[in-house]
């Protein structure tokens, strides 16, 4: 057997040598020294690669489908996909048809949707976010938070295959169809879902010295982008974090005297989050006075 092979690999020299000594090898030790030459000179085929972590089986979501939203990007996990709306659950599927991620909407904590602030822009940003309460896994990354990302004038419209679901969503027109931003359908869809209620702005809460929702800075001092402060906590988009207010332990203001200044948020586990470059004008709304408060 080992002679066949290594005739077929072109090694015939070695073949009639591997024959001669035949009598005075086992035939298991011949089989070893066959494959040691082919793997000497590259002849054996490496085993073929593992292929991409998927979702097992028994975590897939096999409830009924409502809908799918073909071809969103998203912001986190930064990919395309297709969205399964089902009963159950989001599911996100590759592009070789593969469910990449599931998100249970038992897991489903809060929803955000903001307009992220755009100064002499005329068209907006819009962020979409599915806080999580427990993180889910998508490939080797732990994502705490599904976010999109969408410009205002974007639109779709899907067919939801259930009366009951588009009677209690807001905003359903007729024959089952749902229509807006890709952000507003995913967010009125989850909610309905989830049985909890869409977050908006609400400048109540806190409004920029620019009258929006949030305030430019960055986060560790390396990532920049914006902080949203929200009925429910502290959302920065761009490396994206959410901080549940019930979580925060006591905020700290660093840098009175200066033009802009810094924001430590001490959480009650001992974690702690840097938002700084903030403009100073934006300290009495953020609920500081230049001193640590809690």
């Amino acid at each position: 057997m080992g002679e066949e092979k290594l005739r077929a690999a072109g090694f015939d020299e070695t073949a009639t040598f591997l024959a001669n000594l035949a009598p005075a090898l086992s035939s298991e030790d011949a089989a070893r020294l066959c494959d040691a030459v082919l793997a000497d000179h590259g002849k054996i085929a490496k085993p073929p690669a593992a292929p991409a972590p998927t979702v097992n089986a028994v975590d897939k979501d096999e409830s009924a489908l409502l809908c799918t939203i073909p071809q969103i990007s998203l912001a986190a996990p930064r990919a395309k996909f297709d969205v399964e709306v089902r009963e159950g659950a989001l599911q996100l599927i590759g592009k070789a048809g593969e469910v990449v991620a599931v998100v249970k909407m038992s897991n489903v904590l809060q929803l955000l949707y903001l307009a992220q602030p755009s100064g002499a822009q005329k068209v907006k940003t819009m962020i979409a976010a599915v806080i999580l309460r427990e993180p889910i896994t998508v490939g080797k990354s732990s994502l705490a938070l599904v976010v999109l990302s969408c410009k205002d004038s974007d639109k779709v419209s899907v067919k939801v295959a259930s009366e009951e679901l588009c009677n209690k969503m807001e905003g359903a027109a007729g024959y089952g169809i749902i229509s807006g931003t890709p952000g507003e359908v995913l967010c009125k869809l989850v909610a309905a879902l989830a049985d909890t209620t869409v977050e908006k702005h609400n400048p109540y809460c806190f409004l920029s010295t620019s009258r929006e929702a949030g305030v430019k800075c960055n986060i560790k001092s390396v990532h920049d982008g914006f902080l949203f402060p929200t009925d429910r906590g502290m959302f920065f988009a761009n490396k994206f974090v959410f901080l549940e207010k019930e979580s925060v332990g006591w905020v700290e203001f660093k840098g009175s005297a200066q033009r802009v200044f810094d924001m430590m948020v001490h959480m009650k586990g001992g974690e702690k989050h840097e938002f700084s470059m903030i403009d100073k004008a934006e300290q009495v709304r953020l609920g500081g006075d230049g001193k640590s408060m809690k």
